[in-house]
C-alpha cells in the first residue's frame, strides 16, 4: 500500500502483483492480495503464474508411470513445487478433472 501511495504521489506507474495462482494454490491471493486489486479500491494488475499448478492440473503427475508423468518437471527435479505431490493437490486434481470432462 505504501508503494502504491508512493507511485501515485511521484507520478510512477502503478505496481502489478505477479503471484502463483491457480485452482491449487489460491489462498496467498485470495486471503491477502484481492483487495488491493479491485477496481474499487487500488485496482492493482494481477500477473499470474503457474496456472496450471507446473502442470499437476493438466493430470499428467496422477499416474506416476505414464510417459507424460515420467518426462515431467516434477518427477524431473526432485522438490521442485513439491507442494504439488505432498499434498490433497492430487486428490482435488482428479475431482477438477472429472468435473471438466463431466461438463
Amino acid at each position: 500500500m505504501e508503494f502504491i501511495n508512493a507511485a501515485k504521489t511521484e507520478g510512477l506507474p502503478k505496481i502489478v502483483i505477479q503471484n502463483s495462482y491457480s485452482l491449487l494454490l489460491r489462498c496467498k491471493f485470495e486471503v491477502d492480495l484481492v483487495e488491493v486489486c479491485h477496481p474499487n479500491n487500488c485496482n492493482v494488475g494481477l500477473l499470474c503464474y503457474s496456472t496450471l499448478a507446473g502442470g499437476a492440473l493438466t493430470g499428467k503427475y496422477l499416474d506416476p508411470e505414464s510417459e507424460a508423468s515420467k518426462k515431467g518437471r516434477l518427477q524431473l527435479f526432485p522438490g521442485y513445487m513439491e507442494r504439488y505431490n505432498k499434498s490433497i493437490s492430487k486428490e482435488a486434481t482428479t475431482k477438477y478433472i472429472k468435473m471438466a470432462k463431466k461438463h
